[in-house]
């Protein structure tokens, strides 16, 4: 593959995991008891996206998609 499409393979990465971390962030909070704060699985995608794909698309994926 040459370099340009590499470049695209990862923005096209970066936007769909974006999406998926802001539906995450927005939809599949579970509040902690007490109102003490709220578990969000939008955390547990950066991780694994920085583990996938390297750190720098899961720092701009975790950037854009969460609120």
């Amino acid at each position: 593959m040459t370099k340009s499409c590499i470049i695209i393979l990862k923005i096209s990465f970066i936007a769909l995991f974006s999406s998926l971390i802001f539906v995450c962030a927005a939809f599949l909070a579970i509040p902690y008891a007490g109102g003490a704060g709220y578990f969000n699985f939008s955390d547990i995608l950066i991780l694994f996206f920085s583990a996938y794909l390297g750190p720098e698309v899961g720092f701009i994926a975790g950037i854009i998609g969460h609120q």
